[in-house]
């Protein structure tokens, strides 16, 4: 697999991850595991965190954000796709299949966000939510930076009717597929639920590898049925 444009492959413990270089030049600790080996808590030590520091999400393709701390380490937030914090010491992890799972960050703030962002998600406006909880805390939506991770791509996700009513204020995301389909770009209604938002297009980072055709690489729901996930992580920075 060739990383998308903005991301790189970094290797941890011989286990690869991928970095997005608009977070790293932050000073932002994260990273987007792949199946290649159990790579979460090698990669969050790796970045300089503490694996037993960790706050998850249920996740139920809705569209909450859930502001957590120190005193949520170890705990599983429910009823919720996101988490966004302020303190350092505390990281944020999301898991999907194909789903995006997008990453946010005040630079100047240290303040972060993880979100798990399925179409339900983003028809609910749950990226439009994290920008908004961010902003506000105080940060400035045209200051965040944004990294999308790999999901299923429109090459390989055909939708019906009731898809595209949902997001259908986002056309640019559909191409015609077979009578009554259409294949979806979830990548696209991600970046641009953010910049409506107001996030700067040049604050976006999208990978743009497909996680149902790199099956050496991702779990795929599409692909595979039941399966296992990849994870993304963020922490807050220690901001000077």
């Amino acid at each position: 697999m060739e990383p998308s444009s903005g991301f790189r492959v970094v290797w941890c413990a011989g286990v690869p991850t991928l970095r997005a270089e608009l977070l790293e030049a932050a000073g932002i600790p994260h990273a987007f595991t792949t199946r290649r080996g159990d790579a979460d808590g090698e990669a969050i030590r790796s970045s300089g965190l503490d694996p037993a520091a960790v706050v998850e999400v249920e996740q139920v393709h809705g569209g909450t954000i859930v502001r957590v701390g120190k005193g949520d380490v170890g705990r599983t937030v429910p009823g919720a796709d996101g988490l966004w914090t302020a303190e350092v010491g505390v990281t944020l992890r999301v898991r999907g299949a194909d789903c995006p799972l997008v990453l946010v960050a005040d630079p100047t703030s240290g303040r972060v966000a993880a979100v798990h962002a399925g179409w339900r998600g983003l028809a609910a406006g749950i990226l439009a939510r994290a920008v908004g909880s961010l902003a506000d805390a105080g940060s400035v939506a045209a200051s965040l930076r944004c990294a999308v991770g790999p999901c299923v791509g429109p090459c390989c996700y055909e939708v019906d009717a009731p898809v595209w009513e949902a997001l259908q204020q986002w056309p640019e995301a559909f191409s015609p597929g077979r009578p009554g389909r259409w294949q979806l770009d979830l990548r696209a209604v991600a970046r641009a639920q953010l910049c409506a938002a107001g996030v700067r297009p040049e604050g976006v980072t999208v990978a743009t590898v497909c996680t149902a055709c790199e099956a050496d690489w991702f779990y795929s729901y599409r692909r595979e049925g039941r399966t296992a996930s990849q994870w993304a992580f963020v922490a807050a920075p220690r901001v000077r």
